[in-house]
């Protein structure tokens, strides 16, 4: 049995499908659209931190050593 073959799965796409066709042409798909690419640029900017942050490990997270104490 394939995944696509369960009641509730073929339910599901139906009800995607029809809430699509409701919407299309609407201000909500034009919201919708722009939350997406709002979120596209979000995921963006966190790619490149994590970049940054590969490049410079060791600077960002070391404390300085504390200096030894000569005898007096």
């Amino acid at each position: 049995m394939r995944f696509d073959d369960r009641r509730g799965v073929r339910h599901l796409k139906r009800m995607v499908e029809a809430g699509e066709r409701r919407y299309a042409g609407s201000w909500v798909e034009a919201l919708w659209k722009r939350l997406e690419s709002v979120d596209f640029m979000s995921q963006g900017l966190q790619f490149a931190a994590t970049l940054l942050l590969c490049f410079f490990p060791s600077g960002l997270r070391r404390s300085p050593r504390p200096r030894k104490r000569g005898r007096g």
